[in-house]
């Protein structure tokens, strides 16, 4: 996948509940830093947008719950689906930095970071 790629996965669960996180590498873990969880939404259609003026729409702009998520200038290192589960997007920013974005089967459903922000890496 590329970063063209991971927009299309996000434009397809826009309207539908996902959990978002920010995960750090820190020796052979990976340490959540931010988490949100809501309807994912372009940012277009958000309670600020009527704020901006003569702003367009940007690919990449996005917004989960009250957390704003700017894609539309990253250049990742690696985009991917979680292995064997095609509703959990991986952007790896840079080495050490990936944004999760994992698509909830209801509005309580529960994603395991949730319960463990800090796990073990492993090879994909």
């Amino acid at each position: 996948m590329n970063a063209d790629a991971a927009l299309i996965w996000l434009n397809d669960r826009l309207g539908k509940n996902v959990f978002v996180w920010v995960g750090v590498k820190q020796g052979e873990f990976e340490v959540g830093v931010i988490d949100a969880q809501g309807l994912l939404r372009h940012w277009s259609h958000g309670e600020d947008a009527d704020d901006a003026v003569g702003r367009e729409d940007i690919a990449g702009l996005y917004e989960v719950g009250a957390t704003s998520i700017d894609l539309s200038e990253v250049r990742p290192v690696d985009v991917a689906t979680w292995p064997d589960n095609p509703e959990h997007l991986m952007v790896r920013l840079d080495e050490n930095t990936t944004l999760h974005v994992s698509q909830q089967r209801s509005p309580a459903a529960e994603h395991p970071g949730q319960v463990r922000l800090v796990r073990r890496l492993r090879s994909v």
